[in-house]
């Protein structure tokens, strides 16, 4: 089959049961290639499979199935090829909690591609530091995952990109709602500097506009 182009034509296929959840006996190692680091603080729902029994079975019976398309198939993740193809560009999610599940979903798919990551206080010229490599430690060291990493993450690729998140919740919307001509938030500089932003508040956009009906004109109004 080709790899799917990911316009949609990965949208039609089937959940398929790929083992047997019990022989899984590492859900880290079997997700990512390899253990992930110790995290600190007491939000390890980042890692499931860390915080119980009950929740260590859920993750071994999830990781157990994959979604396989009907005309295509998926594309593995290669830290390599992707930090090639994201070269020198610059790669933010911004958002709440589930922009953080997929920015730590890709740091820790990406490996050996990344050289440094660190949490950063929220202001754009933490950035800027970071970029010229004042600060940051190698991935296998990073524990933030466990604490969110705070309001502002980033991490330099081998290959010259860079991944940020900037993290918040509830107060997130208010702030994406303003008009442009207001005072936006600390973090609208890195937005805009960003090259491909993955924009997510859906979870607290909910409680607002359950229906969804302006939630995308709301993004592209701040995208634009």
């Amino acid at each position: 089959l080709p790899l799917c182009a990911m316009d949609g034509d990965h949208l039609q296929g089937r959940w398929l049961r790929n083992c047997d959840p019990a022989a899984i006996r590492r859900p880290e190692r079997y997700a990512y290639g390899s253990p992930l680091p110790r995290t600190n603080g007491s939000w390890d729902y980042r890692l499931c499979s860390r915080m119980g029994y009950a929740q260590r079975a859920r993750t071994r019976e999830a990781l157990a199935w994959s979604w396989v398309p009907d005309q295509c198939a998926l594309r593995q993740v290669d830290g390599a090829e992707f930090g090639a193809w994201l070269a020198g560009r610059r790669l933010l999610f911004w958002g709440d909690s589930l922009s953080g599940q997929a920015f730590y979903s890709l740091l820790f798919s990406l490996g050996a591609e990344v050289e440094r990551v660190a949490d950063l206080p929220p202001e754009p010229a933490a950035l800027d530091a970071f970029l010229d490599g004042r600060t940051g430690g190698p991935l296998c060291s990073y524990g933030g995952v466990g604490d969110e990493g705070g309001a502002l993450t980033a991490a330099a690729l081998r290959s010259g990109g860079t991944l940020v998140k900037v993290l918040g919740h509830a107060p997130m919307v208010d702030e994406l709602r303003r008009p442009l001509s207001a005072p936006w938030a600390w973090w609208e500089p890195l937005l805009r500097r960003a090259d491909i932003v993955v924009a997510n508040v859906g979870h607290h956009y909910r409680a607002l506009d359950g229906r969804y009906a302006r939630y995308g004109a709301m993004v592209r109004a701040a995208l634009a």
